[in-house]
């Protein structure tokens, strides 16, 4: 079933997305490690976080370094500074800084179903770490966008105060909270508007959303929805530069939202606030897109 869209695309993109996966598979063979001259020195970003100098962290998932260092000052002020994270991927990440302790005084307030209280994955069973866990995975879900859209994650942090007052604990005196939004992370909230500026046919505009929103959002697999979306970019625009191109501007678009919604919490909330990523992500660098777990500096280096 996840390879029917696979196979409907044209021999030359199966063909360019296979190769993207064999070097994905090479780099890591490789083992080609973050600990160069230009990363060793970085500060750890599993250190910063394990010194619990902060009331609340906020994960931004997928970021890179550069681009946030571009936008973040169009909606925050603040001290920007690098860090390097210990992983590639989401739950790798998670294991790497969360696994090794016991957080009873962090309440998670998640967009991501990695984080979970229901022990729905072995390698990470977030219930047995975190004071509290606020699915917002869970129920806030947007089937238009076929995400978790960053206002959802604002309201997941005022349950969670709320909830934590009926048992008689105030923020931040009593509990921290980290809030882990997905984007910039895909899905692309600004993808339609992409679409219709990328193809000028009603029907293939509709073909590509329905492909990528619709009918193969919850793909999870060695091809799934990003690589979809890459294929269907292949196949429409076919010049490397030109998919980058707009890969990059509906990754800023996400990047922009998440921002603004910080912003808006942060006018509402008091508290020593940290913003970080799990990872950053791949826009073409080396030809590769997204983030394979390979460990690459453009998926290390994060804010």
């Amino acid at each position: 079933m996840k390879y029917v869209y696979f196979n409907s695309f044209k021999p030359s993109t199966r063909l360019w997305l296979m190769s993207l996966a064999l070097k994905y598979r090479f780099i890591k063979l490789l083992k080609m490690v973050i600990d160069s001259p230009c990363t060793n020195a970085l500060p750890s970003q599993k250190t910063l976080i394990n010194k619990r100098d902060w009331d609340l962290l906020i994960i931004i998932d997928a970021c890179r370094y550069d681009i946030f260092s571009q936008e973040v000052y169009k909606y925050l002020d603040g001290e920007l500074s690098i860090a390097v994270s210990p992983a590639s991927i989401t739950i790798n990440w998670l294991k790497e800084i969360w696994a090794s302790d016991k957080w009873r005084d962090v309440v998670y307030v998640s967009a991501t179903p990695f984080v979970n209280k229901r022990g729905l994955l072995k390698d990470f069973d977030a219930g047995k770490f975190f004071l509290d866990v606020i699915e917002v995975w869970d129920w806030g879900w947007n089937s238009k966008s076929s995400t978790i859209p960053p206002e959802n994650v604002n309201a997941g942090v005022r349950i969670a105060i709320t909830k934590m007052k009926l048992r008689k604990l105030s923020f931040p005196k009593d509990y921290k909270i980290v809030a882990h939004y997905i984007q910039p992370h895909s899905p692309y909230l600004t993808l339609q508007n992409a679409m219709s500026k990328i193809s000028k046919i009603p029907e293939l505009q509709e073909q590509m959303v329905n492909i990528a929103f619709r009918k193969y959002r919850r793909i999870i697999g060695r091809f799934g929805m990003e690589e979809t979306l890459l294929g269907l970019f292949k196949e429409v625009l076919k010049n490397h530069n030109d998919i980058v191109k707009v890969l990059e501007q509906l990754y800023r678009d996400n990047l922009r939202r998440v921002l603004k919604a910080i912003a808006s919490l942060l006018n509402n909330i008091d508290g020593h606030t940290i913003i970080t990523s799990d990872h950053g992500e791949l826009l073409g660098e080396y030809g590769l897109f997204f983030h394979p777990d390979i460990p690459l500096p453009h998926l290390r280096i994060v804010p």
